[in-house]
Protein backbone atom coordinates (compact mmCIF):
# COMPACT_ATOMS: atom_id res chain seq x y z
CA UNK A 1 0.00 0.00 0.00
CA UNK A 2 0.75 3.93 -0.04
CA UNK A 3 3.25 5.31 2.74
CA UNK A 4 0.53 7.22 4.02
CA UNK A 5 -1.62 5.46 6.85
CA UNK A 6 -5.48 6.01 6.76
CA UNK A 7 -6.85 8.02 9.25
CA UNK A 8 -10.75 9.38 11.37
CA UNK A 9 -12.93 6.44 10.27
CA UNK A 10 -10.85 4.52 7.94
CA UNK A 11 -8.15 3.29 10.43
CA UNK A 12 -6.66 -0.36 10.23
CA UNK A 13 -8.74 -1.15 12.98
CA UNK A 14 -11.81 -0.06 11.43
CA UNK A 15 -14.67 -2.00 9.99
CA UNK A 16 -13.26 -1.23 6.73
CA UNK A 17 -9.54 -1.16 7.34
CA UNK A 18 -9.76 -5.09 8.74
CA UNK A 19 -11.70 -6.15 5.58
CA UNK A 20 -9.76 -3.87 3.06
CA UNK A 21 -6.37 -5.58 4.54
CA UNK A 22 -7.62 -9.44 4.62
CA UNK A 23 -10.18 -9.61 1.88
CA UNK A 24 -8.09 -11.41 -0.84
CA UNK A 25 -4.83 -9.14 -0.24
CA UNK A 26 -2.75 -10.56 -2.31
CA UNK A 27 -4.82 -10.78 -5.65
CA UNK A 28 -5.36 -7.77 -7.89
CA UNK A 29 -8.67 -6.11 -6.18
CA UNK A 30 -11.42 -4.47 -8.21
CA UNK A 31 -12.88 -2.18 -5.07
CA UNK A 32 -16.20 0.43 -5.67
CA UNK A 33 -16.60 2.95 -3.45
CA UNK A 34 -19.64 5.70 -3.11
CA UNK A 35 -18.41 8.93 -1.62
CA UNK A 36 -15.31 9.48 -1.96
CA UNK A 37 -14.46 12.29 1.05
CA UNK A 38 -10.79 13.05 1.17
CA UNK A 39 -10.06 9.56 -0.67
CA UNK A 40 -8.50 8.39 2.12
CA UNK A 41 -9.71 4.83 1.29
CA UNK A 42 -7.39 5.24 -1.81
CA UNK A 43 -4.54 4.54 1.25
CA UNK A 44 -5.60 0.48 0.98
CA UNK A 45 -4.59 0.51 -2.37
CA UNK A 46 -1.86 -2.01 -3.82
CA UNK A 47 -0.13 -1.84 -7.23
CA UNK A 48 -2.96 -4.28 -9.61
CA UNK A 49 -5.63 -2.94 -7.40
CA UNK A 50 -8.15 -0.84 -9.24
CA UNK A 51 -10.39 1.45 -6.93
CA UNK A 52 -13.62 2.98 -8.57
CA UNK A 53 -15.10 6.08 -6.24
CA UNK A 54 -18.93 7.33 -7.11
CA UNK A 55 -19.07 10.86 -6.08
CA UNK A 56 -22.23 13.39 -6.40
CA UNK A 57 -20.59 16.20 -5.50
CA UNK A 58 -17.51 18.11 -8.33
CA UNK A 59 -16.27 20.44 -4.73
CA UNK A 60 -15.29 16.85 -3.09
CA UNK A 61 -13.67 15.47 -6.71
CA UNK A 62 -11.69 19.00 -6.55
CA UNK A 63 -10.66 19.18 -2.90
CA UNK A 64 -9.44 15.77 -2.61
CA UNK A 65 -7.53 16.14 -5.76
CA UNK A 66 -5.99 19.49 -4.43
CA UNK A 67 -5.79 19.22 -0.77
CA UNK A 68 -5.36 15.54 -0.08
CA UNK A 69 -2.28 13.19 -1.69
CA UNK A 70 -4.48 10.04 -1.27
CA UNK A 71 -5.41 9.87 -4.54
CA UNK A 72 -1.98 10.58 -5.90
CA UNK A 73 -0.12 8.82 -3.97
CA UNK A 74 -2.02 5.36 -3.93
CA UNK A 75 -0.32 2.64 -5.95
CA UNK A 76 -3.77 1.61 -7.77
CA UNK A 77 -5.39 2.94 -10.32
CA UNK A 78 -7.92 5.54 -9.32
CA UNK A 79 -10.84 6.21 -11.69
CA UNK A 80 -13.59 9.08 -10.17
CA UNK A 81 -17.12 8.78 -11.40
CA UNK A 82 -19.32 12.12 -10.99
CA UNK A 83 -23.18 11.97 -10.15
CA UNK A 84 -25.76 10.17 -8.33
CA UNK A 85 -24.07 6.33 -7.27
CA UNK A 86 -27.18 4.85 -7.33
CA UNK A 87 -27.97 5.78 -10.90
CA UNK A 88 -24.25 5.35 -12.39
CA UNK A 89 -24.54 1.63 -10.79
CA UNK A 90 -27.92 1.04 -12.20
CA UNK A 91 -26.65 2.15 -16.01
CA UNK A 92 -23.36 0.50 -15.62
CA UNK A 93 -22.38 -3.28 -16.53
CA UNK A 94 -21.64 -5.37 -13.20
CA UNK A 95 -18.47 -4.53 -11.76
CA UNK A 96 -17.46 -7.76 -10.45
CA UNK A 97 -16.45 -5.69 -7.28
CA UNK A 98 -14.35 -7.74 -4.51
CA UNK A 99 -15.27 -5.10 -2.16
CA UNK A 100 -18.01 -2.46 -2.45
CA UNK A 101 -17.92 -0.03 0.18
CA UNK A 102 -20.88 2.85 0.72
CA UNK A 103 -19.87 5.88 2.65
CA UNK A 104 -22.86 8.24 1.92
CA UNK A 105 -24.27 8.56 5.70
CA UNK A 106 -22.20 10.15 8.08
CA UNK A 107 -24.02 13.64 7.86
CA UNK A 108 -27.19 14.87 8.86
CA UNK A 109 -29.08 14.32 5.56
CA UNK A 110 -29.08 11.11 4.63
CA UNK A 111 -29.00 9.66 0.97
CA UNK A 112 -32.42 7.67 1.38
CA UNK A 113 -32.11 6.34 -1.92
CA UNK A 114 -28.63 4.72 -1.41
CA UNK A 115 -30.47 2.53 1.71
CA UNK A 116 -34.06 0.52 -0.19
CA UNK A 117 -34.16 -2.83 -1.42
CA UNK A 118 -34.00 -1.63 -5.12
CA UNK A 119 -30.57 0.07 -4.05
CA UNK A 120 -29.40 -2.85 -2.85
CA UNK A 121 -30.71 -5.40 -5.69
CA UNK A 122 -28.22 -3.10 -7.50
CA UNK A 123 -25.16 -3.72 -5.33
CA UNK A 124 -25.82 -6.98 -5.59
CA UNK A 125 -25.50 -6.74 -8.99
CA UNK A 126 -22.06 -5.60 -8.88
CA UNK A 127 -20.61 -7.65 -6.53
CA UNK A 128 -18.41 -11.05 -6.93
CA UNK A 129 -20.05 -13.96 -5.50
CA UNK A 130 -18.07 -13.62 -2.43
CA UNK A 131 -17.77 -10.22 -2.37
CA UNK A 132 -18.20 -8.09 0.47
CA UNK A 133 -20.51 -4.69 0.98
CA UNK A 134 -19.40 -2.62 3.33
CA UNK A 135 -21.38 0.16 4.47
CA UNK A 136 -19.97 3.11 7.20
CA UNK A 137 -23.00 4.05 9.73
CA UNK A 138 -21.09 6.05 12.38
CA UNK A 139 -23.61 8.92 12.50
CA UNK A 140 -24.25 11.27 15.58
CA UNK A 141 -28.43 11.52 15.07
CA UNK A 142 -29.34 8.54 13.37
CA UNK A 143 -28.91 4.89 14.23
CA UNK A 144 -28.84 2.87 10.72
CA UNK A 145 -28.10 -0.43 12.36
CA UNK A 146 -31.75 -2.19 12.23
CA UNK A 147 -31.84 -0.64 8.48
CA UNK A 148 -28.86 -2.24 7.61
CA UNK A 149 -30.22 -5.13 9.00
CA UNK A 150 -33.16 -5.47 6.57
CA UNK A 151 -31.64 -4.64 3.81
CA UNK A 152 -29.34 -8.03 4.37
CA UNK A 153 -32.18 -10.05 5.08
CA UNK A 154 -33.92 -8.88 1.65
CA UNK A 155 -30.80 -9.59 0.02
CA UNK A 156 -30.25 -12.94 1.81
CA UNK A 157 -26.98 -11.91 2.77
CA UNK A 158 -25.13 -12.05 6.43
CA UNK A 159 -24.15 -8.65 8.17
CA UNK A 160 -21.83 -8.44 11.02
CA UNK A 161 -21.34 -4.89 12.75
CA UNK A 162 -17.76 -3.76 13.71
CA UNK A 163 -17.22 -1.04 16.18
CA UNK A 164 -14.19 0.42 16.52
CA UNK A 165 -12.95 2.63 19.77
CA UNK A 166 -10.65 4.67 17.38
CA UNK A 167 -8.01 4.68 20.26
CA UNK A 168 -5.37 3.31 17.96
CA UNK A 169 -3.93 6.69 17.17
CA UNK A 170 -4.32 10.63 17.69
CA UNK A 171 -5.96 10.87 14.29
CA UNK A 172 -8.63 8.06 14.86
CA UNK A 173 -12.12 8.17 15.50
CA UNK A 174 -14.94 5.92 16.88
CA UNK A 175 -16.45 3.96 13.63
CA UNK A 176 -19.26 1.93 13.33
CA UNK A 177 -19.29 -0.30 9.89
CA UNK A 178 -21.62 -2.95 9.01
CA UNK A 179 -19.76 -5.88 6.48
CA UNK A 180 -22.01 -7.76 4.47
CA UNK A 181 -21.59 -11.17 2.57
CA UNK A 182 -23.70 -13.62 0.94
CA UNK A 183 -21.60 -15.79 2.96
CA UNK A 184 -20.77 -16.13 6.56
CA UNK A 185 -17.22 -17.46 6.10
CA UNK A 186 -16.12 -14.80 3.28
CA UNK A 187 -16.93 -12.08 6.65
CA UNK A 188 -15.46 -14.22 9.23
CA UNK A 189 -12.40 -14.56 7.04
CA UNK A 190 -12.52 -10.84 5.73
CA UNK A 191 -12.62 -9.57 9.69
CA UNK A 192 -10.33 -12.35 11.18
CA UNK A 193 -11.60 -13.24 14.97
CA UNK A 194 -12.81 -11.50 17.87
CA UNK A 195 -13.45 -8.36 16.20
CA UNK A 196 -17.39 -8.61 15.38
CA UNK A 197 -20.96 -8.84 16.75
CA UNK A 198 -24.06 -9.92 14.96
CA UNK A 199 -26.86 -7.27 15.55
CA UNK A 200 -29.82 -8.58 17.43
CA UNK A 201 -32.01 -5.63 17.19
CA UNK A 202 -35.31 -5.35 14.52
CA UNK A 203 -34.35 -5.65 11.36
CA UNK A 204 -36.31 -2.32 9.53
CA UNK A 205 -36.52 -2.22 5.59
CA UNK A 206 -36.99 0.50 3.51
CA UNK A 207 -38.04 0.21 -0.28
CA UNK A 208 -38.40 3.12 -2.46
CA UNK A 209 -41.85 3.53 -1.85
CA UNK A 210 -41.55 3.29 2.18
CA UNK A 211 -38.97 4.61 4.47
CA UNK A 212 -39.18 6.79 7.59
CA UNK A 213 -35.84 8.81 8.67
CA UNK A 214 -37.60 9.12 12.09
CA UNK A 215 -37.51 4.87 12.47
CA UNK A 216 -33.84 5.30 12.70
CA UNK A 217 -33.18 8.18 15.08
CA UNK A 218 -31.25 8.08 17.81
Amino acid sequence: GSTQRPTTYYTETSGVGIALHLHKPNLARHIGIVGLGAGTLATYGHPGDRFRFYEINDNVIAMAKEYFSFLRETPASVELLLGDARLTLEREQPQAFDILVLDAFSGDAIPVHLLTREAMEIYRKHLKEKGILAIHISNLYFDLSSIISGLAQSANMECTIVCDEGVDSSNALKSTWAILSQDRETIDIALGTGTSARYHGKPVLWTDDSSNLFEALK
